[in-house]
């Protein structure tokens, strides 16, 4: 139809009408581009938006669970702990910065769920004895190795799709935290799960069940009395250490990350 009135126009020689037809067809075409370009722009806003909310999803479950197993750790070092002095002979020695760690998980590692979590109100290394003293050698074997929730964070870093992102910052904290969990996971693949499946077999040789218990006065004198298994602790206690280190790092980062993807939530729902 247009094309129709553009060769009338021409043949009829009304050069102006000729401006006008081709004014309109110009306008259309720069509507539709930016139609599409606007289609795109919100297409790849809600799709931000859906990758945000997967990965906040998935770092709420990550920051639960390392909690719990930051808890469990916790546990172990107490054990140890007490085990150190019950059996001085033992030479498993105690680990001098103890109120350090203490103060420093209180302050950091348990920042968000304390008031929340019964498990992480603030509890000395003696309270975490109770009912744990026929307990001690599968208290010291109760590695929690948490795993981390991370088929959002695979799924974006695979996909190509970091590239959607404008906030370069949360870009490199993404990445940064993907680090952090591979390095935990290697960690746990690597050093701990076979230093306990160790442990635990030291621990048969002397008729120690990773799920058994014997009584508090027995096991201390088998401690003193046997270098190999007293050096099994040892091992342990240094493992739980880093191990715990390690968790509260994970965990910290997962709450630093969380705390940015909530606010990008908020200024993307704030520009909607």
């Amino acid at each position: 139809m247009l094309l129709r009135k553009i060769t009338k126009h021409v043949t009829d020689q009304n050069w102006f009408a000729v401006f006008i037809d081709f004014l309109i067809v110009v306008v259309g075409i720069l509507i539709a581009f930016q139609i599409t370009e606007w289609s795109a722009k919100r297409a790849e806003y809600n799709r931000v938006n859906e990758i945000l909310y997967e990965l906040r999803t998935d770092l709420n479950a990550d920051i639960k669970i390392y909690t719990e197993a930051i808890d469990s750790t916790l546990n172990r070092i107490a054990v140890a702990e007490y085990i150190a002095q019950q059996a001085p002979t033992a030479g498993i020695s105690n680990w001098e910065d103890t109120e350090e760690l203490y103060v420093s998980v209180s302050l950091n590692a348990y920042s968000k769920l304390i008031e929340t979590s019964p498990e992480l109100q603030k509890k000395s290394f003696s309270e975490r004895m109770i009912n744990r003293k026929d307990q001690l050698w599968s208290t010291i074997l109760d590695v929690f190795n948490p795993p981390s929730y991370t088929a959002s964070f695979d799924s974006l870093l695979n996909s190509g799709e970091l590239g959607l992102f404008e906030n370069q910052d949360l870009v490199s904290a993404i990445q940064d935290y993907r680090f952090w969990t591979n390095g935990l996971e290697g960690m746990q693949n690597n050093t701990i799960r076979p230093s306990r499946n160790s442990s635990t077999a030291v621990g048969h040789i002397y008729g120690l069940s990773a799920f058994g218990s014997v009584k508090e006065d027995q096991f201390i004198e088998l401690v003193q009395n046997n270098s190999q298994l007293a050096a099994t602790i040892q091992t342990e206690y240094g493992r739980a250490k880093r191990h715990f280190r390690v968790k509260a790092n994970v965990k910290s980062n997962a709450q630093k990350l969380l705390k940015m993807i909530e606010s990008e939530l908020e200024i993307e729902n704030q520009s909607d």
